[in-house]
């Protein structure tokens, strides 16, 4: 007996689910202006889930790539107030500037460090020319390579 009344209450339920979506599948049927909105919230909610997966990935693979083995060199820098003088000085370039690539003719490192050295040379100048703070400078690597 109690078998039947499960049975018949299971069977019961089924068809008002049934009945309900019945109903909703002929309520948008009918107004095309309902299902036009449906779709819309289901293509977004779709697309965001993409986007934000995405995202995710994206920002996975940055934070990875930060914590990973330091460069040779790693610069980090401040943002500063820009200023009418600041701004002046900053575009002002010291006559020695271009002479500082020249000192590094000599010097043997790979291309990427070559020029990663070298602007960092550059740099340096400019800042003390133009008297703003220099960037903040990491040298990494193992004794006597010449960080120093």
């Amino acid at each position: 007996a109690a078998g039947q009344q499960r049975r018949e209450m299971v069977l019961a339920s089924i068809a008002a689910v049934t009945t309900f979506l019945e109903a909703a599948g002929s309520s948008l049927l009918s107004e095309p202006e309902r299902l036009r909105s449906l779709l819309i919230a289901f293509a977004a909610a779709v697309l965001t889930f993409f986007v934000a997966r995405e995202a995710v990935r994206v920002l996975g693979q940055e934070v990875a790539r930060l914590l990973s083995r330091p460069p040779l060199i790693r610069e980090t820098s401040r943002t500063w107030l820009a200023t009418p003088t600041t701004l002046i000085r900053w575009l002002q370039r010291p006559p020695g500037a271009k002479k500082l690539a020249q000192l590094f003719g000599d010097v043997v490192l790979t291309d990427k460090l070559h020029s990663e050295v070298e602007e960092l040379a550059q740099s340096v100048a400019l800042a003390t020319a133009r008297g703003v703070p220099l960037r903040n400078v990491l040298l990494w690597g193992p004794p006597g390579t010449g960080k120093t």
